[in-house]
């Protein structure tokens, strides 16, 4: 019970604490409630304040942003209007940098305008020079307008020396010019390294270059002394030249004494070993020279040794040195080799035009045992006379002592040139006969085969005019036959198509043939008997090549189309070689190639450009510069001075086809073709190449000659192709290349001493007849001789006997002559002498027999005094040969004298150069 007591104590107590707890943690609760309030009261007045503040600072920022904004409003429209003045200033800026920029390209278009007319009117005033058909001086303005001409005859060669390393071709140009010589009369041909200077060589006016050149001699030239060699002619040889030997020389040799052995050995084999092996070998310093001796006939066991030592037959080493002791020598060639030289020198010394200051005793190998000496003469007349007063001769007044003397002399005029060998092989006849040395002639051919099949041909000679006429008959040879145009095609310029053809004639007929690519011909050699059958088969050829081509006229709307693409399309379907298109001919033609086939490629292409040139019409805007070739708009334009613009190609190809028309000056086909202004020299060579160029150049000179017949010629010598201008200020010019000499006023041979109407009459035998038959004399006509009648009856007695009728010019007997004038003419007289009664006249002819005594009296006076002339002049010749040998005795006498005063002045030192 106690037990339950306290539990109900324990609870009491626990639920007092309890409630005592309750009540604590309510009133915890109501003071923790009440703090809470108090708390959000505080809290909701802070809200509240921070609120309004927030409330104030949102209506701040507010009005800070409409303040920014307007403050940026404004700032957006400052900038606004700032951009828009900057926009007005840039563009002002722009606009003022454009009209700079358009003012500066006037400006750089003016000032290339400008560039560019100057350009045009510098080479507008381009003057060129040209060599022309080798010799001839060609000076040339726009257009290829031939301004001056020099021919070959009136040039000279001018060789400038000693020219310092470093000069220019103008400077060396200033030296002729600075004297007065136009520009148009020389031509510097060009400049070459010698040693250390330069040499210029310059064509000039032979006249002018060679009295300046003379002047000029030893001048100063930047601290060097200039030297001038002037030549004959500036005459480039067709042949080469190795000209005139430079110094009229002599070379004499002879054979030094020596000895011949015979030599025999024990058979005939041993004996041809021998020879064999002896031959050519050296014995104490000569050459000896083996041969099998042929003396002996029926026996070959022999060997003649000649050049031996005159110590060979005392010298045992020679015995051992030929392998035999039975030999036996021949009788030497032995005399005073001393003796001999002073003979040689002193007959020379004789010679007239003798050098005696250059004679010199050669050195020589002495295995050739030969003896030689040169000197040299005034002139190649002097060397030809000396030559010929000692060749094969002995000198002296024992002539079995004295050796055979040789002479030998360059020719003075060599040429020599090159031929293939076919050339030669179909020429061979001609050629030999030209190699013939004959006597008397003054001038041959000499021929050598080359190591590569070369031909060398050379022409010698003495005399200058019969070596210059056979100069150009060898160069005519080597030239051949150029075939005219109805010989050639343009496939010959194809070496692979024309091979086979070409090796046919040559192989068939024994002609050949080659292709000019210069002048586009055809050129033939070969004997005359062969040449017209090669003729006739080449224009066989070329009438059947001519059977495949077809030429077509282009309308001129389709030029552009071909120039641009159509020709190369057919050149691409029938070969390069077989179309030609030709833009100098109006209107233009193109010419193919290949038959059928080709006729239709060409009919397709000209379809195509009707319907291209139809496109580009309709295309065109009209705002591009027309091509006067073509009349398209112009393609790579290309614009001449004059302002007309070109196709490229069709400039080119006008260009290149000038030579073909041969429409000269070159001038621009615009407005019409009648512009015609010349297309200057720059321009021209901008589009060609050198070759075709210089072929452009010889064709203006072509036609030149072609419409100037009268001004200038060919020389008078056949086959030569050298040109001379008319004139009558000179008597005489001399040909370049055969030097003939011609007058330039008839164009005739040179005849010095006549004029040109005296010269023409002595050879017009026609002009002679009618002016001797009006002075009086007829021919008779039994010998043709010219008969006078001076006085007396008509019965003229000529020197062949013939008696003859004056009147009728009737050839009778003496018997019938009379009776004859007396029935026809009415008489022996044409006028009766006064006092004469012909009726009175006796039967006997008394009075005709007494005029024809006289006339015979008449006669035979005239013959005396002709005798009487002619021993006259015999007897002046006689004293005149007298007159000349006392003189070259004297002369001979004044040499001897002058020679051992020598002799006696010098001493030991004579000795020495004998």
């Amino acid at each position: 019970m106690g037990f339950e007591r306290q539990e109900t104590t324990s609870k009491a107590q626990e639920e007092a604490t309890q409630e005592e707890a309750r009540r604590e943690q309510e009133d915890l609760n109501a003071d923790f409630e009440g703090r809470c309030e108090e708390q959000r009261q505080r809290i909701e007045r802070r809200r509240a304040k921070i609120e309004r503040r927030e409330e104030e600072r949102r209506r701040e920022e507010e009005r800070l942003r409409e303040e920014e904004r307007l403050r940026e409003e404004e700032r957006r429209r400052e900038e606004e209007r700032l951009r828009e003045e900057e926009r007005f200033r840039e563009e002002e800026r722009r606009r003022a940098a454009m009209e700079r920029q358009e003012e500066d390209r006037k400006e750089r278009e003016r000032v290339a305008r400008e560039a560019r007319e100057a350009k045009w009117r510098e080479e507008a005033n381009v003057v060129e020079q040209y060599v022309v058909l080798k010799s001839c001086l060609l000076t040339c303005g726009a257009g290829l307008d031939i301004r001056h001409i020099i021919t070959g005859f009136d040039l000279c060669q001018i060789t400038v020396k000693n020219l310092p390393r470093d000069a220019k071709v103008g400077e060396i140009a200033d030296i002729f010019t600075q004297q007065g010589i136009s520009t148009s009369h020389f031509f510097i041909t060009g400049i070459k390294p010698v040693g250390n200077a330069k040499e210029a060589v310059v064509l000039a006016n032979a006249e002018q270059g060679q009295a300046i050149a003379l002047g000029l001699e030893g001048i100063e030239f930047r601290n060097e002394v200039l030297s001038f060699e002037i030549s004959d002619n500036a005459a480039g040889e067709t042949m080469g030249a190795t000209g005139r030997s430079r110094f009229p020389c002599l070379t004499v040799s002879w054979r030094i004494p020596t000895n011949t052995a015979v030599v025999t050995y024990s058979s005939s084999d041993e004996a041809q070993r021998r020879a064999r092996d002896l031959d050519g070998q050296i014995w104490k310093g000569q050459r000896i020279k083996a041969t099998i001796d042929d003396f002996r006939i029926t026996t070959t066991d022999s060997v003649k040794i000649t050049n031996c030592p005159l110590s060979a037959a005392l010298d045992l080493e020679f015995r051992n040195f030929i392998g035999s002791f039975s030999l036996r020598f021949l009788r030497p060639v032995v005399y005073d080799h001393q003796q001999c030289l002073l003979t040689v020198r002193t007959h020379l010394s004789q010679q007239k035009g003798i050098q005696m200051n250059t004679y010199e005793v050669l050195e020589s190998d002495d295995t050739t045992g030969e003896t030689r000496v040169k000197v040299q003469f005034d002139d190649w007349d002097d060397v030809k006379q000396a030559h010929d007063s000692i060749h094969n001769k002995k000198l002296g007044w024992n002539r079995w002592m004295t050796p055979n003397l040789r002479a030998w002399h360059p020719r003075p005029l060599q040429y020599s040139i090159t031929i293939p060998r076919f050339q030669y092989l179909s020429q061979r006849k001609q050629w030999d006969t030209l190699s013939e040395k004959r006597p008397g002639r003054d001038a041959y051919v000499h021929t050598r085969a080359g190591d590569r099949g070369d031909v060398y041909i050379r022409v010698l000679g003495d005399d200058k005019k019969a070596t210059g006429a056979l100069k150009v008959r060898v160069e005519s040879l080597v030239s051949g036959e150029a075939l005219d145009v109805d010989h050639w095609h343009p496939s010959f310029l194809s070496y692979r198509q024309t091979k086979p053809f070409f090796d046919r004639i040559h192989n068939d007929i024994g002609a050949h043939v080659r292709t000019d690519f210069k002048t586009r011909r055809l050129k033939l050699y070969g004997e005359p008997e062969v040449m017209e059958e090669a003729r006739n088969h080449i224009k066989a050829e070329v009438e059947r090549l001519q059977e495949l081509e077809t030429t077509r006229v282009i309308d001129r709307k389709a030029v552009g189309f071909f120039v641009r693409k159509g020709l190369g399309r057919l050149k691409e379907l029938l070969g390069e070689e077989n179309v030609r298109l030709n833009l100098s001919f109006r209107p233009c033609r193109i010419t193919i190639k290949g038959g059928e086939e080709a006729r239709r490629h060409l009919q397709r292409l000209l379809e195509e450009s009707r319907t291209a040139s139809v496109n580009e019409a309709r295309t065109s805007k009209g705002e591009g510069d027309v091509c006067p070739v073509c009349y398209g708009d112009a393609s790579n334009p290309e614009q001449l001075g004059c302002g007309h613009t070109y196709c490229a190609g069709c400039l080119q190809h006008f260009l290149s086809s000038a030579a073909d028309s041969k429409t000269f000056p070159l001038v621009c086909v615009g407005n019409e073709a009648t512009c015609n202004t010349p297309i200057s020299i720059p321009f021209i060579r901008r589009f060609m190449t050198d070759q075709a160029f210089q072929q452009l150049v010889d064709a203006v000179f072509t036609c030149y000659l072609e419409h100037h017949l009268q001004e200038y010629k060919y020389c008078t010598t056949p086959d030569c192709k050298q040109i001379y201008r008319c004139q009558t200020e000179k008597k005489s010019l001399q040909c370049p290349s055969c030097f003939s000499s011609i007058c330039p006023a008839c164009g005739e041979e040179s005849h010095e001493g006549m004029t040109c109407d005296e010269r023409r009459f002595q050879h017009d035998p026609v002009e002679q007849e009618r002016q001797i038959e009006r002075l009086g004399f007829k021919k008779c006509p039994q010998c043709r001789a010219w008969i006078e009648k001076i006085e007396g009856c008509n019965h003229m007695e000529c020197r062949c006997g013939a008696h003859i009728c004056w009147t009728c010019l009737g050839v009778f007997s003496v018997a019938e002559i009379y009776g004859h004038m007396r029935s026809a003419h009415n008489g022996i007289y044409d006028d009766v002498p006064e006092g004469i009664d012909i009726g009175a006249v006796p039967a006997g002819n008394f009075l005709a027999e007494q005029v024809d005594a006289l006339a015979q009296v008449e006669r035979q006076q005239r013959e005396r005094q002709q005798r009487e002339r002619e021993q006259q002049e015999v007897e002046r010749w006689l004293r005149r040969q007298e007159d000349n040998r006392l003189e070259i005795t004297q002369r001979q006498l004044e040499v001897a004298r002058q020679r051992q005063e020598a002799e006696r002045g010098r001493g030991s030192r004579w000795c020495v150069v004998m």
